[in-house]
């Protein structure tokens, strides 16, 4: 399972414990992202992918279904066009990489200046993204904005994060070609699910995917806690 930009494994905890009922769940706190250690690279899918390649290696894993959402779907997609051996399923939510258009509030955090000031954690602005982010914000809790504030105050996560904007979009942008322009080699089952009000990648990016398993939840923005597997 991938998170997005600025998750860790806790935020997969509402999924966990179901998929683990029908099968081995693997999820890690992605380079750069909540306890794993934050080097000064470009966190680029690529970059990500081959972290997920190892990570797998590392485990004797030979080949998984992969879960990705937002940037984690990136990183999905990316690990399933370089490496697709090692794939048996892949589903996507929200996921990036797939068109240009991104939240505004993302792509002003790619100018230096303004990355600086709006990624500087509190407790109130990470609140209002995290209620952004969902349709019902009723399930934003206290407890989840203090697990939120706690990881973004972590040594060099907020660089980390900046470096996570950067490496894969700018003012103007996403970089998506690498992936649309492949993903006719995509031979993985394939599954897509998206947030119909999704406010940080909008959900006509899926119809760059010329995949015919694509799932919209209606009065969904975008929530991890929603997903399901093919069979």
């Amino acid at each position: 399972m991938l998170h997005g930009g600025g998750g860790y494994i806790e935020l997969w905890k509402h999924n966990i414990f179901e998929l683990a009922k029908h099968h081995r769940v693997y999820a890690f706190d992605m380079v750069g992202a909540g306890l794993s250690d934050k080097p000064g690279s470009k966190y680029t899918f690529d970059f990500m992918a081959n972290f997920t390649r190892q990570f797998m290696q590392a485990l004797d894993i030979s080949k998984a279904s992969l879960v990705g959402a937002s940037a984690g779907g990136g990183v999905a997609l990316t690990v399933t066009l370089k490496f697709p051996e090692l794939v048996d399923k892949l589903v996507i939510v929200g996921s990036a990489g797939l068109g240009k258009e991104v939240s505004l509030l993302l792509r002003l955090r790619t100018i230096p200046i303004l990355g600086k000031l709006f990624s500087k954690p509190s407790k109130s602005g990470l609140t209002m993204l995290c209620k952004q982010a969902v349709y019902n914000s009723k399930v934003i809790t206290p407890e989840l904005v203090e697990e939120f504030y706690q990881m973004a105050t972590l040594p060099g996560a907020t660089q980390a994060m900046l470096n996570v904007g950067s490496s894969n979009f700018n003012i103007w942008g996403q970089f998506y070609q690498p992936i649309v322009e492949n993903l006719n080699k995509i031979t993985a089952s394939t599954l897509i699910i998206w947030g119909k009000q999704d406010p940080m990648v909008p959900v006509s990016h899926a119809l760059n995917c010329s995949i015919p398993n694509f799932c919209v939840f209606n009065e969904a923005k975008y929530n991890s806690r929603s997903l399901c597997l093919l069979p």
